[in-house]
Parts: C-alpha cells; sequence; structure tokens
C-alpha cells in the first residue's frame, strides 16, 4: 500500500517493532482501539508543533482532514493492517458524530488526497516521537552479564548452508 508517492511498509517495519516495546498488551490494545481511542491515546504522544497547520502552502487550508487528524488517521491504518481508505473514512465519520463536527462524505477521496499532502519529514518525525515514548515507557533494557538482551526476528534471515551450521 502507498500514499502517494511513498510506501507505508517503511514506516510499518520501523513503527512495529517500536509499539512492541510498549509490550504485547499494549500493542494488541492499540490494535484493537478505535480511531477515537486511538486519537486520544496519540495526544498524550505526540507533541501538538509536530501537527500543527502550516501558516501558508500545503496543509494551511482549514479542512476536516487537518495534518493531525490525517497522521492518526494513517497510523491507524497501519494498525489494522491492510484496512481500505473506506474503513478509515467510516472511523472518521464516527469521531465526527461523537464531536459533533457534521456530516462526513462516505467517500474516501479526501482523505487519500489528505494522505498525500502529509510531508515525509512529518512521518518521520512522529515515528521519532512514538520511538521515544514507547523507548520511555518500556523502561531500561535487561542485560544480562552486563550486556544488553536483543531479541531478532529471524524468520527473514538465511544463514549460508555450510558444513558448520
Amino acid at each position: 500500500m502507498s500514499i502517494g508517492r511513498y510506501s507505508y511498509r517503511p514506516y510499518d517495519h520501523a513503527f512495529l517493532p517500536r509499539l512492541a516495546a510498549l509490550g504485547r498488551r499494549t500493542a494488541r490494545h492499540l490494535r484493537q482501539a478505535t480511531l477515537e481511542q486511538l486519537t486520544r491515546h496519540l495526544a498524550q504522544l505526540i507533541p501538538v508543533h509536530l501537527l500543527s497547520s502550516a501558516e501558508e502552502g500545503p496543509n494551511s487550508r482549514e479542512r476536516l482532514f487537518t495534518l493531525r487528524l490525517t497522521c492518526e488517521c494513517f497510523l491507524w491504518q497501519m494498525l489494522q493492517r491492510n484496512t481500505a481508505c473506506r474503513e478509515v473514512v467510516r472511523q472518521v465519520q464516527a469521531l465526527a458524530r461523537l464531536h459533533g463536527w457534521g456530516a462526513v462524505d462516505e467517500g474516501a477521496s479526501g482523505y487519500i488526497q489528505a494522505r498525500q499532502r502529509i510531508p515525509l519529514e512529518c512521518l518521520e518525525a512522529v515515528l521519532a516521537a512514538t520511538a521515544q515514548a514507547a523507548e520511555q515507557r518500556a523502561g531500561a533494557s535487561p542485560r544480562l552479564q552486563g550486556r544488553p538482551v536483543k531479541v531478532v526476528d529471524g524468520s527473514s534471515v538465511q544463514l549460508p548452508d555450510t558444513a558448520a551450521n
């Protein structure tokens, strides 16, 4: 899946392991969260200035899909894995009803266009902010005989077939 000019997969691979640092229960809780629940949670993790509207140019007009809402929708979509943009819009419709924003068109075009306007630097800053928050919440890494313990997913690693192994 791509968001206009770049694929979300690099962010998926960078974001989800950091999410796992919060613990399996927290990660599962976030994956099962509605968009409204996720936006409340992200409000504590992402500084306001990272997703504020620009004074001019892209992301400066007052729209339903503000930069903040669009990024939150994008993160929710990544957490859901293989979720269509139309489902994101359904979540936004529920959010709009909850907050009294008025009717939201059921078409996904507005969200797709807003997603294409997300600056790459913005996604990188959000990724860094959420990663930093996850690491702070996870606490100090465990040590074994004074060395840091690291877990590696070996499912995609292949060693050459040699006599030694």
